[in-house]
C-alpha cells in the first residue's frame, strides 16, 4: 500500500514539471514544501535515538513526528509569500464518509460464526 502511495505522490510531482510549461515556480515549491515534510518527519521520527532534550520530548517528538511534520509545512505552504505562488490545495471531501458509503461500526451480528 505505502509503495502505492510513494509511486502516485511521484507522479504528481512529475505531472507538476511536464505541464507547467516555462515557469516551472509552482513545481518546484510543490517538491520544496514534498521534500520538507519528508525530511522533517523522517528527522523527528529518528529523534528518539538522539541525545539532545529529554526522553519524554524525545519520545514526544519521535512519536508524533510525521504529524508535526505535516503540521509544519502546511503552515509553512499557507505563508502569504508561499501561498502568492499558487500551490494547489489538496481537495478535502465535505463528509467524512468510508468507501461505498459503509458505515463506521460492524453489526456484530452481521458477521459470520465462525469469525466471532
Amino acid at each position: 500500500i505505502a509503495v502505492t502511495f510513494v509511486s502516485e505522490a511521484l507522479k504528481g510531482m512529475a505531472n507538476n514539471f511536464l505541464t507547467t510549461g516555462a515557469d516551472k515556480t509552482t513545481a518546484f515549491m510543490a517538491l520544496t514544501i514534498s521534500l520538507g515534510t519528508f525530511l522533517l518527519g523522517r528527522f523527528l521520527g529518528e529523534f528518539r535515538k538522539s541525545r539532545y532534550l529529554r526522553r519524554s520530548i524525545r519520545t514526544f517528538l519521535s512519536d508524533f513526528g510525521p504529524t508535526i511534520a505535516i503540521a509544519t509545512m502546511s503552515a509553512v505552504a499557507a505563508l502569504p509569500a508561499i501561498a502568492a505562488i499558487g500551490l494547489q490545495p489538496l481537495t478535502v471531501p465535505a463528509s467524512l464518509v468510508l468507501a461505498n458509503s459503509r458505515p463506521f461500526l460492524v453489526d456484530l451480528m452481521a458477521v459470520p460464526l465462525a469469525a466471532r
